[in-house]
């Protein structure tokens, strides 16, 4: 199914299609947010978690003019911003700044 028509789905209250969106989305962001944790994936999963229940609660404000996943690193990328703040963790370096992550 394509991601279009389950995020439309997901946006109305179908849970079963949010779930296959989480399916579909899951190992790339948590891969992502270990990059982002230097390898802390207890950390990393805490907040794909979290992410994903932020993108369950906001899903019907999804404008769908971007991409999903897109999206989704938005949501995480916040996350992680507001736990680095929140722990005083060592922010990214500038090298790791400038890398352009696929979100698949």
């Amino acid at each position: 199914m394509l991601d279009q028509t389950l995020e439309r789905r997901a946006a109305t209250g179908d849970v079963a299609a949010f779930g296959v969106l989480v399916r579909q989305h899951q190992s790339a962001l948590r891969g992502f947010l270990r990059r982002l944790t230097r390898g802390n994936h207890a950390l990393a999963d805490d907040l794909s978690q979290e992410t994903f229940l932020e993108a369950h609660r906001k899903i019907a404000q999804f404008q769908g003019s971007g991409s999903f996943a897109g999206w989704l690193y938005a949501i995480a990328w916040s996350r992680f911003l507001m736990e680095t703040r929140r722990r005083k963790l060592e922010p990214l370096d500038d090298a790791d700044e400038g890398e352009t992550v696929s979100p698949e």
